[in-house]
């Protein structure tokens, strides 16, 4: 049962649209419903997980029933036949290109590149363990299978950086790619007052010293001083530093110092890659004048009469009251925060949505495709204006399937496509995403 607040807010705000929630699905859904021209507000208590993601769009690495994917296309087309319930039965893949399309469009417009190497089939790109994983919309600076293809690759990182390991890649690429000659080393970093602690530096320190021109060249000076030129590499790895505001600029001159190809290894979290992509978005909803709100406590909900009128937020010592006529639910899952446990079993805690696959296997786990429960146009069950996106969602097991950001995506697509039917506003549609 919603139970509604008993404090006094200290101001009200109406909005078309309030998405609660800022991680990947937040954002993107906040995106196409400003472009719709409705007023959209974002709320959150912080940043989502997609700071310390990779900056990778992983869509489908294998279905429910453990086959792996070939087509895309294929496969998700067959959802709504096999697995009605699983978000992808409810969005198709139409929905997922679209939104694959848009944040690519999205993310150019700003000068951050994205890139699909193929429409309807995965890649493989590189872990920050030097390993492979499948992933389908990635940086354009991501180290793919395709870059181990040359005879001789260069694993390049800083010295007293901790967030990346170059021995470890390397034996691990070594291993996974006999016929490529793959060295390693280690650049010096400049000493600069303030900036580092010998053995104690972060990836996100380094990208923002390569957003500043001047400290980019004395950096670049030192990664080419630190290439093993007699071994001759064809292709350099370097972990993901490379700018976090300015990154296609230092990338490119990396590159033209180097004369040969430059690609980045993830690093771990936190992630520039998954900060620049959260920047990024943000970016675009800050010239579209939309509110995105961050440390900020959804407390509870008000409805009646199946609809949700408002919910009361603490921010900065104050209760501040959002009226809206539509509600997202963007909250993630059990990480995130939009699912809780309260006596043994699972709760979303802001509009006490019904809730499907919440039961437990054991003490210790719950079942992983534990979520809201939503019907079709991914409006949850028993309102008639609250719709929910991303991880909240019931019906699939993203670590195992492989499908989180690209559920993400997809189904903000689908909640655009279902309020732009519902008030008649044009938004990036599939016919408007050219699918």
């Amino acid at each position: 049962m919603l139970k509604e607040s008993v404090q006094v807010p200290a101001y009200e705000r109406t909005f078309d649209i309030v998405v609660v929630g800022a991680g990947l699905a937040g954002l993107f859904t906040a995106a196409l419903l400003s472009k719709m021209g409705m007023r959209v507000a974002v709320i959150a208590k912080g940043a989502g997980v997609v700071v310390a993601s990779t900056g990778f769009i992983d869509v489908l690495r294998r279905t429910p029933a453990g086959e792996p994917v070939e087509d895309l296309k294929a496969t998700l087309s067959q959802f709504k036949t096999h697995w009605p319930d699983h978000p992808y039965g409810r969005t198709g893949w139409e929905a997922l290109a679209a939104a694959e399309n848009y944040l690519a469009e999205l993310l150019s417009s700003i000068g951050l590149k994205y890139i699909t190497p193929c429409q309807t089939a995965n890649t493989r790109a590189l872990t920050p363990l030097g390993t492979l994983k499948q992933t389908h919309l990635l940086p354009a600076s991501a180290a793919t299978t395709e870059t181990l293809k040359k005879k001789s690759v260069a694993v390049i990182s800083f010295d007293g950086l901790l967030d990346f390991n170059p021995s470890l890649v390397q034996s691990n690429l070594a291993g996974l790619f006999p016929g490529t000659k793959i060295t390693w080393a280690l650049a010096s970093l400049p000493q600069r007052k303030g900036s580092y602690q010998s053995g104690n530096v972060k990836s996100l320190t380094i990208a923002r010293e390569f957003d500043d021109e001047e400290q980019r060249e004395i950096l670049i000076k030192s990664l080419k001083e630190a290439i093993p030129w007699r071994e001759k590499p064809e292709v350099v790895l370097v972990p993901a530093v490379l700018g976090l505001k300015k990154h296609f600029a230092s990338w490119q001159a990396l590159r033209k110092h180097l004369g040969m190809e430059v690609f980045e290894v993830p690093v771990l979290p936190p992630s520039v890659a998954g900060a620049r992509l959260f920047n990024s978005l943000k970016s675009v909803l800050d010239t579209r004048k939309v509110p995105v709100n961050l440390n900020c406590q959804a407390l509870s909900a008000g409805a009646a009469g199946g609809e949700v009128k408002y919910i009361d937020v603490a921010s900065e010592g104050k209760i501040i009251r959002y009226r809206a006529r539509y509600f997202i639910l963007a909250t993630g899952g059990l990480i995130g925060g939009g699912l809780i446990e309260v006596n043994g079993q699972l709760c979303e805690p802001l509009c006490y949505s019904p809730l499907t696959g919440a039961f437990r296997l054991n003490y210790q786990s719950f079942v992983y495709n534990a979520g809201v429960a939503v019907d079709d146009n991914l409006r949850v069950q028993g309102f008639s204006n609250l719709l929910a996106c991303g991880r909240i969602l019931g019906g699939y097991n993203p670590y195992y399937e492989g499908c989180g950001n690209g559920i993400a995506l997809a189904t903000a697509m689908k909640i655009s496509t279902t309020l732009e039917g519902e008030t008649g506003h044009e938004c990036g549609c599939y016919s408007c995403a050219g699918i």
